[in-house]
């Protein structure tokens, strides 16, 4: 070989699968960003979802635009029912069933088990959710919970060498992207 002659490229199988992080299976972990994107628009359709829940329990004949100061505790526990049933619909099942929310399937993200890279099961999409959902029913601390938790969570899917947010933690879960 001459010294203008660069060597052959390493066969097919001596390839890395991905350039950066990866799953056990060699698939990229999703980009942060990404990440972000989905949880933001997944978080303002289920806010819009909730609205509408309120507005038609609470809000009787005055509609989007009614009176809700006299929301009885009645009302107000069907709208949290109707809110929790709507949110675990969203993010639990529709993870456990396709293997994450509705905006991570839309930006080619997927849920996967940090151990295999295997489809998750109930109880990693149960965790995952409940991580968060538990702390929104606490009334008053529960919101800074919350809040506290997102942003622990944005910082360690920059940190983090597998970009696990709390509740992938806790789930043992990763996200990966698939396309």
């Amino acid at each position: 070989m001459s010294a203008s002659q660069s060597p052959p490229p390493p066969p097919p199988g001596d390839l890395p699968a991905t350039r950066g992080p990866a799953s056990p299976t060699g698939v990229p972990l999703a980009a942060p960003a990404l990440r972000i994107v989905a949880r933001f628009v997944d978080t303002m359709i289920l806010l819009a979802f909730n609205v509408l829940i309120y507005a038609a329990v609470v809000g009787g004949s005055g509609g989007i635009t009614g009176d809700y100061d006299e929301a009885s505790t009645s009302e107000i526990l069907l709208v949290t029912a109707l809110s929790l049933l709507v949110s675990f619909a969203w993010d639990p099942t529709a993870t456990k069933l396709t293997g994450g929310t509705p905006m991570k399937l839309a930006l080619g993200l997927r849920v996967v088990r940090a151990a295999d890279g295997g489809r998750v099961g109930w109880s990693h999409a149960l965790v995952r959710w409940g991580v968060v959902a538990v702390w929104s029913l606490v009334p008053g601390i529960g919101l800074v919970i919350v809040g506290a938790l997102l942003i622990v969570s944005v910082f360690f899917l920059f940190t983090n060498p597998r970009r696990q947010a709390v509740w992938d933690q806790v789930a043992k879960t990763l996200v990966v992207k698939v396309r």
